[in-house]
C-alpha cells in the first residue's frame, strides 16, 4: 500500500478529531424535558475545546434533527446561554443544537436528545388552575458563602433538587422528597454531600419531578 501523502494524512487526522471529540457541550436541554408552547427555556452550553475567536448559532428541530430552523445567529463568544421561547409546535421529537462557528472555518456542534413541546389552550389552563413547574435564577449568583434557589411546583409530587458539576457528577442533594404545590426555596451553602466546601467554578442545579426537568447554572467564588 502506498504511503499516504502528508496533506491527506492531515485531513484524516482533522476529521477524526472533529468526529471523535466534543468541542462544544450543550448543557441544557439534554433531552427528556417537557415544555409548554410559549415557555421560556434557557439554552445553556460551554466550550469544551477552544479554537480561538468564535460565535454561536442556535437551531431548533421539531422532527428529531432531520431538519433545522434558526433560533439565533452570531451570538458573541462570551455568551453561553440564551432565553428561547418554545414555539407553538406540538412535538415529542424536539431538539436544539448549538454550533461553534469558528474563524478558522471548521465548525463544531452539539445537539440535545428529544424533548416534548405541548400546546395548552387558555381554557384548559383556567379550568385546571395550572400554575407552573419552574426553576428560577438563584440569588445571589455568583455567590459566597451561600445562595438561595427558588422554584415552583404546579402540583404536589415527589421532587429532587440536586447540584452537579459541569461534567455531570452529583455534588449535593438539596431536596429529595414529596412536596406540596406552590412557591419554594432552598439555600445551598457551597458544601457537597460530605460537608466539604466545593471549589470555585460553575455548577448546575437541576429540579426534577417525574419526567419534568429544569436546569440552570450558578457560580461559586471563594
Amino acid at each position: 500500500m502506498k504511503k499516504l501523502k502528508p496533506i491527506l494524512l492531515i485531513i484524516l487526522v482533522m476529521t477524526f478529531f472533529k468526529i471523535g471529540f466534543a468541542h462544544v457541550t450543550l448543557l441544557y436541554p439534554v433531552g427528556g424535558e417537557i415544555f409548554q408552547a410559549g415557555e421560556v427555556v434557557q439554552i445553556q452550553w460551554e466550550i469544551a475545546i477552544y479554537h480561538g475567536p468564535c460565535d454561536w448559532d442556535l437551531f431548533f428541530s421539531d422532527d428529531g434533527g432531520s431538519t433545522w430552523q434558526s433560533i439565533a445567529a452570531d451570538l458573541p463568544e462570551a455568551q453561553l446561554d440564551y432565553d428561547w421561547t418554545a414555539p407553538n409546535t406540538a412535538t415529542d421529537s424536539g431538539q436544539v443544537k448549538v454550533v461553534q462557528d469558528n474563524a478558522t472555518g471548521m465548525d463544531y456542534s452539539d445537539a440535545s436528545g428529544n424533548f416534548t413541546i405541548n400546546i395548552s389552550t387558555g381554557i384548559e389552563e383556567s379550568e385546571s388552575h395550572i400554575e407552573s413547574f419552574a426553576l428560577y435564577p438563584a440569588y445571589p449568583n455568583p455567590f459566597n458563602p451561600s445562595t438561595t434557589i427558588y422554584y415552583a411546583l404546579s402540583k404536589g409530587s415527589r421532587i429532587s433538587l440536586k447540584i452537579y458539576n459541569v461534567v455531570g457528577e452529583r455534588i449535593k442533594t438539596l431536596v429529595d422528597d414529596f412536596q406540596s404545590p406552590g412557591e419554594k426555596s432552598v439555600v445551598w451553602d457551597g458544601r457537597n454531600d460530605l460537608g466539604q466546601i466545593v471549589g470555585s467554578g460553575v455548577y448546575i442545579y437541576q429540579l426534577k419531578s417525574g419526567n419534568q426537568i429544569r436546569t440552570k447554572k450558578l457560580t461559586f467564588l471563594k
